[in-house]
Order: C-alpha cells, then sequence, then structure tokens
C-alpha cells in the first residue's frame, strides 16, 4: 500500500476512513520513540514513551475529527513528536524532573531481547488486573483495530468524547498498575 502524505491522512480521517489512521500508527512510532528516546537528559521509560505516543495520536485524531487540524504545513510525524514533547514535559515538571532537551550525544542503546520479554510479561500480568471494560476498550481499540465509531456503537458509549474519556482513563489505570 502507497505511503499517505499528512494531508491525505487528515482527508481520509475528516471523511471517516480509518485506513490512514491505521497505517500511520506504526509508521511514525519508530521515529517517534527515537527521537524523544534519545534527545532528553531527563529519563523517561518505555511505557511513558509510548503512552505519550497514544496520547499524540489522540489528541491528532480528535482535532482533525472537531475540525481544529485542517491541514498541516510539516509532516504528521513532526506534529506528532512536538505534541509528544509537550506531553513529557509536563509529565517531567509533574515529577519534579529537570526538562532539558539534550543536543550532543548518541541515543541511548535498545533494551536487549530479554528486557522486551520482560517488560511484555509485566503489560499482561498488568493488562489481566485492568477491569473487564477497560480490557474490552482497549482490546478492540489497539488489538482489533476497530475505529472509534465501531467502538462507541458496541459498547454502548453515548459519545465519541465519552469514549475517549473512558480510553484515557484506561490507559491511565494500565499505566498506575503497570
Amino acid at each position: 500500500m502507497k505511503p499517505f502524505d499528512s494531508n491525505q491522512i487528515i482527508k481520509e480521517i475528516q471523511t471517516g476512513g480509518e485506513v490512514a489512521l491505521r497505517a500511520m500508527y506504526p509508521r511514525y512510532q519508530a521515529v517517534f520513540m527515537k527521537t524523544l528516546r534519545g534527545h532528553w537528559q531527563h529519563t523517561f521509560d518505555e511505557e511513558t514513551l509510548i503512552e505519550a505516543y497514544m496520547e499524540a495520536i489522540a489528541n491528532f485524531y480528535i482535532r482533525v475529527k472537531t475540525g481544529k487540524l485542517t491541514e498541516l504545513t510539516n509532516t504528521v510525524d513532526s506534529y506528532l513528536i512536538a505534541t509528544g514533547r509537550n506531553l513529557l514535559i509536563k509529565e517531567a515538571k509533574l515529577r519534579g524532573g529537570l526538562v532539558q532537551m539534550n543536543t550532543i550525544g548518541d541515543p541511548p542503546d535498545v533494551p536487549d531481547e530479554d528486557t522486551n520479554e520482560e517488560h511484555k510479561a509485566r503489560m499482561h500480568k498488568a493488562f489481566a488486573r485492568l477491569g473487564k471494560t477497560c480490557q474490552k476498550l482497549l482490546t478492540l481499540s489497539f488489538f482489533e483495530g476497530k475505529n472509534a465509531e465501531e467502538i462507541m456503537t458496541s459498547m454502548g458509549y453515548s459519545n465519541l468524547n465519552t469514549l475517549y474519556a473512558a480510553k484515557a482513563r484506561c490507559l491511565r489505570d494500565l499505566k498506575k498498575i503497570f
């Protein structure tokens, strides 16, 4: 499948399409993680970076769907990185940490396979401790790739804002448990 450009992604989301959104999620994740992992003196764990990425994607989607974002002069990955950067600055301030970007130096080493397996096992345990509603919501959203309208209908939410609030709450709970 041919990659979508930034404005094609926006136009498809505006018209109710989800193909571009689903394609962009894995497409931009690596550059987002690498950029924000490697350029901060404040160390953020993998979960915080993943949460920031999910929030940046959700922010992008909501702004497009509500008409607040109709075109980009830059790229989607730049938008996501800037949004993620702002979210991480807020997170660092909440933690009481220093907020400075590194200007020199290589990104830290990528965790080895054992660390990734431990991470996955911890995530599975944390997910199992979530309530059934959150498990279903996150499964539909991230594992089955359902769009917001489908999830809203199948789970009986009254509107998209309620769905987004529930999803944010579930992600926050998952992070706390993890």
